[in-house]
């Protein structure tokens, strides 16, 4: 059975969590979200280009190096998944945070949670947020209540459970795709996350 196949929606929440809470708290041998934004903050660029910077180095990063399973912390992962599909959650998820972060948003706020999550959908972003009624403005976050906030979440779930997505973010794990194919894989998904949190955490 491939590794997409046994990927349930029930077994995506949990791991969505436990990766945000990581983001929040930091993990052992890994940069907090706060010393990630703030590293790129510094100068006097306009947050524009601030932040196509984090975008751009954390595409290139993740087409080198893929997902960094050898960080800590990822023992206590809630639901038996793979450690390099949830690691890469992890990181994209600090980098969207981060780009939320940066533009004066808290990350604390559970509608900032759950958007989060949506910019995992990468292109499919935008199109996920307007299935769940919500609608799409300068700030999006005004427009997102409690119950397309629920139903936001069941819709990132069920999209990140099928095969086509959960094959972007797995890309390494596909053994006979090749260095040179994950790389593509991994860097792509890694910019469109990037540029779907650009456009949703809009100052």
């Amino acid at each position: 059975m491939a590794i997409t196949d046994s990927v349930s929606i029930g077994s995506v929440q949990p791991a969505l969590d436990w990766s945000y809470n990581a983001v929040l708290n930091g993990l052992p041998g890994s940069k907090s979200v706060y010393e990630l934004a703030d590293g790129f903050s510094r100068g006097n660029r306009d947050i524009f280009s601030q932040i196509e910077d984090l975008i751009r180095w954390q595409a290139i990063k993740c087409a080198i190096t893929g997902a960094v399973t050898g960080l800590g912390g990822f023992a206590s992962l809630p639901v038996t998944l793979p450690p390099a599909m949830v690691s890469q959650w992890y990181i994209h998820l600090r980098m969207i945070a981060a780009i939320a972060y940066m533009n004066k948003y808290d990350l604390h706020d559970d509608r900032v949670r759950t958007l989060c999550f949506v910019c995992l959908c990468g292109n499919k972003a935008l199109p996920v947020i307007k299935e769940a009624g919500v609608e799409l403005g300068i700030r999006i976050i005004e427009n997102v209540t409690m119950t397309s906030s629920t139903a936001l979440l069941q819709t990132v779930c069920r999209k990140i459970s099928m095969r086509g997505l959960v094959s972007r973010s797995a890309g390494k794990l596909i053994p006979f795709a090749g260095a040179f194919v994950g790389a593509t894989v991994d860097g792509g998904y890694t910019f469109a996350v990037g540029k779907s949190a650009k456009v949703i955490f809009e100052k």
